[in-house]
């Protein structure tokens, strides 16, 4: 899942109700798939309570999130779930429980949900085909090596033959063109 990046910098700047709104229907259901997923141990009550935990987590660290590429939202989601479910576990059963392999559950359950991931894919496969058009093959190919591969904006300007600053200004028009491709398919 894509969070539109104006969503998110909106939650950071001011927490309006309709933009919180917005980004809990869009990860609420996700955390608590990760939550029945991660343990049969977990009732519903608390699965509940966890996810409000999770979210109160959220709204009190949001602005100090910092997006480094895709998936940086939900990782982070992972994080604050995993830390929940662990100091759930500690006060339920101080000495039997093993904190690694409940890690392992959430990893396993997050990247286990092909008909989820594969939603995701299709919802970002249509968004770079619609944005990609709009830019020249040079601007998609900086935007594509750095944001979606990884690479280092001054590896691939040196091999672009091209200004480092050339690389951020790609990606940074890509992205903004993505974003609004993303609120339009999500609205």
């Amino acid at each position: 899942m894509l969070t539109p990046v104006s969503l998110l910098t909106r939650i950071q700047m001011s927490s309006s109700d309709p933009d919180w709104t917005t980004f809990c229907k869009l990860y609420y259901p996700l955390v608590q798939q990760w939550i029945k997923r991660s343990s049969n141990q977990v009732e519903q009550n608390e699965t509940e309570d966890l996810v409000q935990e999770v979210f109160l987590d959220v709204h009190r660290n949001i602005s100090h999130f910092i997006r480094h590429k895709t998936g940086s939202l939900r990782s982070w989601l992972r994080c604050i779930l995993h830390s929940k479910l662990t100091d759930l576990r500690r006060k339920q059963f101080p000495d039997l429980v093993n904190f690694t392999e409940l890690q392992e559950l959430i990893i396993a359950s997050s990247s286990g949900a092909f008909e989820e991931t594969k939603l995701y894919e299709d919802l970002f496969e249509k968004a770079c085909n619609m944005t990609q058009v709009d830019f020249t093959p040079s601007t998609w190919e900086a935007f594509f090596r750095t944001q979606i591969q990884g690479e280092d904006p001054q590896s691939v300007a040196q091999i672009m033959n091209i200004t480092r600053n050339a690389v951020y200004m790609a990606r940074f028009r890509v992205l903004k063109r993505m974003e609004e491709v993303l609120d339009h398919l999500l609205g």
